[in-house]
């Protein structure tokens, strides 16, 4: 069960639609620069949503290898150990060096949270 606060920030990244962005391109064609390098430079949280978890997996673990603060949030996550305290950092949110930069989120979870 999704808890109200994961659909509440759901609802806030979707009502930002105006910054949304859709790129396409080959495997290894860079598209993960196109998110990563701003949210690394730039104040605020970039929020990724992706279908492939065993990517996700692997770009937050790199990202984390490299000093990046990156979670994910999927379905298959506890929420009291995993998702919660991912939750309550960006409701936290304080644009300081170590913060949260990027939060990568399944496809899954984002269709099933608003079709509830």
């Amino acid at each position: 069960m999704i808890k109200e606060d994961v659909v509440h920030v759901l609802c806030l990244v979707y009502a930002a639609a105006l910054m949304f962005c859709a790129i396409f391109t080959s495997p290894g064609g860079g598209k993960s620069l196109c998110y990563q390098l701003p949210a690394v430079l730039e104040q605020g949280i970039a929020v990724v949503f992706s279908p492939l978890l065993s990517l996700i997996q692997d770009q937050v673990s790199a990202l984390q290898t490299d000093g990046v603060n990156a979670q994910y949030i999927t379905s298959e996550q506890n929420y009291e150990t995993d998702v919660k305290p991912v939750m309550d950092s960006l409701f936290r949110y304080q644009p300081e060096e170590g913060c949260l930069k990027l939060l990568y989120i399944t496809v899954s979870i984002a269709v099933r949270t608003f079709v509830m």
